[in-house]
């Protein structure tokens, strides 16, 4: 224990805490992270099922499908949808396209 080293600071139980967050050792503010936008896989022509075990299923539309991160939270900016929720692009599902064999 160096009272002279620039970096030293006592431990919690030498000082007080008056506050509900802890100030030492950071910057002085903090960033509101933003929700991370709808993801892809891309578009799907049918790869991956070429083996005898592989999927036994075909897609007749390759157009992407898209999800959410984190649950079904879509990123606002204003409390505006960054993406149309009820749109084309964001509505559409494989499921339809998909046929069993």
């Amino acid at each position: 224990m160096n009272f002279t080293h620039p970096y030293w600071t006592p431990d919690a139980s030498f000082r007080t805490q008056k506050f509900l967050k802890p100030i030492s050792n950071n910057i002085g503010f903090t960033f509101q992270l933003p929700w991370p936008a709808p993801v892809t896989a891309g578009y799907y022509y049918g790869e991956g099922g070429e083996n005898i075990f592989g999927r036994r299923t075909q897609v007749t539309d390759s157009r992407p499908e898209y999800f959410t991160v984190g649950g079904d939270v879509m990123p606002t900016t204003g409390g505006i949808p960054a993406f149309d929720p009820h749109g084309k692009v964001m509505t559409f599902s494989r499921k339809k396209y998909t046929k069993r064999i």
